[in-house]
């Protein structure tokens, strides 16, 4: 359940945040992708 949670928050802030900064070289950071390794 709390996994799910932080899945869906992960997407949201995902969509909302991160996909306007970007990183020196055009990369954007992936944070759905650290959210689900770390429930893992």
């Amino acid at each position: 359940m709390v996994a799910g949670v932080l899945v869906v928050a992960a997407v949201l802030v995902q969509l909302t945040l991160l996909n306007r900064l970007t990183l020196p070289g055009g990369e954007v950071p992936d944070l759905v992708l650290l959210v689900v390794v770390a429930c893992g």
